[in-house]
């Protein structure tokens, strides 16, 4: 929320009346997961101009759905517009088209950090889930996707972890008759 003391105590004390909402976008940029100092993982991603007008686009829609519905405010991820107070604050907020570098982004699901291939070259997994480089040491999550899929993967990750659970235990069967 926007705001401080008196002002973000006031929007609190309403929230039975606050409803929360995200938008998905299917983005085009990539990121990188590094160590940092200490160990500590560093994770960086650049959104470029075209996912920003996709964010903008899309959370506009979703400000469209939240008026409809009866809201008489909107708060956005956006800080040059953090508060839309009417219908016709969302055209505004088009054509304000907000700076990436002033937009609060989130994501639960971090995709395509540990890509499977069958090429060393072109991932850090093989087919399987396996690392190419440190065998029976598997990735079963969002990480070894291609990139984004554009929709919430988790149909997709529990579908990636038994398959690559199988594989598993049919390698440890394997290893396990004599």
């Amino acid at each position: 929320f926007p705001g401080v003391g008196a002002e973000i105590e006031e929007s609190l004390r309403s929230w039975r009346h606050i409803a929360t909402g995200g938008v998905l976008v299917d983005d085009s940029s990539e990121g990188s997961v590094r160590y940092g100092p200490f160990g500590v993982p560093l994770v960086r991603y650049d959104v470029t101009d075209v996912d920003q007008e996709k964010f903008v686009f899309a959370s506009s829609k979703l400000a469209e759905l939240y008026f409809a519905a009866g809201a008489r405010k909107v708060f956005t991820a956006f800080q040059q517009m953090p508060v839309l107070n009417h219908p016709d604050d969302i055209s505004k907020l088009r054509q304000l088209r907000p700076e990436i570098e002033r937009t609060e982004y989130f994501t639960a699901h971090l995709m395509g950090t540990c890509r499977m291939s069958a090429h060393p070259s072109d991932g850090a997994l093989n087919t399987w889930g396996e690392l190419h480089h440190l065998k029976n040491l598997y990735v079963a999550d969002a990480a070894s996707l291609p990139g984004t899929i554009g929709v919430n993967p988790q149909v997709t990750i529990m579908a990636l972890a038994i398959y690559i659970g199988r594989r598993i235990v049919d390698n440890f069967r394997r290893k396990s008759t004599f």
